[in-house]
């Protein structure tokens, strides 16, 4: 803003050797408007990356497994999911399983009853800002048992 400023001053007072201001793109103050190559906001991404992700692990129980809530809430398994154009889960996977068979069984179990579902929808003035892949992990709480 600054350097706009300036050359604008600087034009005014007939400098013709007067310093172009630096492309719009280049600047900060543009570069936190339109974000990195997809034209996202870093953090407006985040976010919404954050909302899919919790959409994708709401729900996650485990039940059975005969372990104490602390070695329980020390398991996580990787997962990733795929998603259409529409943000529509069309697979999930296990990527990193845990090594306990009935919790690994319980993330199968539960990446298998989001296939299908609607993922929530980007922020309303960026319809355009699908996923297509998304990990994240999954992991218990107090209550997961």
């Amino acid at each position: 803003m600054r350097h706009r400023l300036a050359f604008a001053l600087l034009t005014l007072v007939g400098c013709a050797d007067a310093p172009q201001p630096a492309s719009p793109l280049a600047s900060s103050e543009a570069a936190e408007d339109v974000g990195p190559a997809r034209g996202r906001n870093d953090r407006q991404d985040a976010l919404y990356r954050s909302r899919v992700r919790a959409f994708l692990k709401q729900g996650f129980s485990v039940q059975g497994t005969g372990l104490p809530a602390d070695e329980l809430m020390a398991l996580r398994g990787e997962s990733s999911c795929a998603l259409d154009a529409n943000g529509v889960v069309v697979s999930c996977t296990s990527t990193k399983p845990s090594g306990n068979a009935k919790f690994d069984a319980a993330v199968v179990a539960a990446l298998d009853a989001k296939k299908g579902l609607q993922t929530p929808p980007p922020p309303a003035d960026k319809p355009g800002w699908r996923t297509d892949q998304i990990t994240f992990s999954l992991r218990c709480s107090a209550s997961c048992n």
